[in-house]
């Protein structure tokens, strides 16, 4: 004999039966921590690093002008020594990275790192903007020899203690991209990246034109760095 027959499903015309009306097991959800890990911006990371690698190299160019050691006052073996004008504009570049960089959501400086910023930029880029004013002019407008005056004129040379026109340009650029990089207008925000990306591509050719020991080719006029 056959079994009496099952009683029918209400819901065959839709497609479901009853045991689709189960809850399924939540799974577990991704941790906070882990998901702030991921979506926390490296660019301040890199921001801070870059302005620890700038100060220093600044000031072992310094140091190498006070001790007299011929070493330090050069990024590269072998090649022109860093001016010390060059030094300072380096230190304070890397001083107003790291005023500028903050490692804490919501990664945006307060006005008091605002303003330090802004004050570190303005020393490189007043040295940069009157260097290039004297190549301009063609006039010597006495900031070239303010620091270890003796050493600079003993390394002799058409312009003592002056940086080249390239590293003044460079030096001019990351000034400005610091100056507007907090700005409360959008745009200049966006367009302080411009002078940066140009300003750091100025300084790799001059690196790279250093290392393969072609000199000639990237100075216009007779100058060091």
């Amino acid at each position: 004999m056959e079994g009496p027959d099952s009683p029918p499903d209400p819901l065959w015309h839709t497609g479901a039966s009853q045991s689709s009306a189960r809850p399924e097991p939540l799974l577990p959800s991704r941790s906070k921590s882990a998901a702030s890990e991921r979506t926390s911006p490296r660019g301040p990371h890199w921001a801070v690093a870059a302005g620890y690698a700038s100060a220093a190299a600044g000031l072992l160019a310094l140091l190498g002008w006070a001790l007299g050691i011929d070493l330090l006052k050069s990024v590269l073996a072998d090649s022109m020594a860093m001016k010390p004008n060059t030094a300072v504009s380096l230190v304070a570049l890397g001083c107003a990275m790291l005023a500028s960089s903050v490692l804490k959501p919501p990664y945006v400086p307060g006005p008091r790192r605002v303003a330090l910023t802004r004050a570190f930029a303005l020393v490189p880029l007043v040295i940069a903007t009157l260097t290039l004013l004297e190549y301009a002019t063609h006039r010597n407008l006495g900031i070239d020899q303010l620091l270890f005056p003796e050493a600079v004129i003993a390394r002799g040379g058409p312009f003592p203690g002056r940086s080249s026109a390239a590293s003044a340009v460079s030096v001019m650029l990351l000034a400005i991209s610091l100056l507007l990089l907090d700005a409360q207008n959008a745009r200049l925000r966006r367009i302080s990246q411009w002078p940066a990306l140009i300003g750091v591509a100025l300084s790799l050719i001059s690196v790279l034109v250093y290392l393969y020991g072609a000199e000639e080719l990237y100075q216009t006029t007779p100058h060091a760095s």
